[in-house]
């Protein structure tokens, strides 16, 4: 019955991302400008080795998953609670999780084609072809892009309307990749930077390409502890009245 209503859901968001199709162009948009730019800029749109390929493209393969989860999930929920949708859908499917787990299935299929699409970009313009690249993005997606999508979702306890969120989000999310690189000696300041989920996605990268210390496997698992305690937390308190005052 669970997965019927899951099903059922899937369809519904499947047509609504179909819908928007504009917002999967601006997701792309961004990455595929700024690594042209990067490439021509500082004349390396040369031959590039497999593993340099993946350094230089992580962290726009993290901006897409992260931006997706933000705005196909989470705000796309928030909207869907602001039209008075969500309520409703609760009434008939009689639990609020189906929905969610539906709409992270399509916008996961989305995004995985998104990195591809990217990667394969990236690889058109480096001159070089990555099986591993690909391999990683697809793997890389599918166990990132829940685990981010449900802790993004602590923002539907904020009493604002999605599309007061949307500019400001977006524009935050740009910020912190600028931030990706930063390092600093501030114990707390770290231990908080590893909750970012460009953090997140990185550490994840390393553990699949090999680095497999103690110290990064007790940080992954933490992570991912805290990212389902509050995603679950926030998802199940979400009020699915209107709570949108701004």
């Amino acid at each position: 019955m669970f997965l019927k209503k899951v099903s059922s859901f899937t369809k519904f968001y499947i047509r609504q991302a179909m819908a928007n199709r504009i917002t999967l162009v601006f997701t792309l948009l961004f990455p595929v400008l700024w690594t042209l730019y990067q490439g021509l800029s500082a004349h390396r749109a040369t031959q590039m080795s497999a593993t340099h390929l993946i350094t230089a493209t992580i962290p726009f393969t993290a901006y897409i998953i992260v931006s997706t989860a933000l705005e196909g999930v989470a705000l796309a929920t928030m909207a869907t609670r602001d039209s008075g949708f969500l309520k409703s859908f609760y009434f008939v499917s009689g639990s609020r999780w189906p929905m969610l787990y539906a709409n992270m299935l399509v916008q996961t299929g989305l995004v995985v084609l998104e990195n591809l699409v990217y990667s394969a970009f990236s690889m058109f313009l480096y001159h070089a072809f990555s099986l591993q690249l690909l391999l990683l993005v697809v793997l890389l997606t599918i166990v990132t892009f829940p685990l981010v999508s449900l802790f993004l979702t602590c923002i539907l306890l904020l009493p604002v309307r999605a599309n007061s969120l949307s500019a400001l989000g977006t524009s935050l999310l740009i910020i912190l990749l600028m931030l990706f690189d930063v390092r600093t000696s501030n114990a707390l300041l770290t231990g908080l930077a590893q909750l970012s989920p460009y953090q997140f996605i990185a550490n994840t990268l390393r553990l699949f390409l090999g680095d497999l210390t103690l110290g990064t496997l007790g940080v992954e698992a933490v992570v991912i502890a805290i990212y389902c305690v509050v995603g679950f937390i926030s998802y199940q308190q979400l009020n699915l009245q209107n709570r949108g005052r701004a």
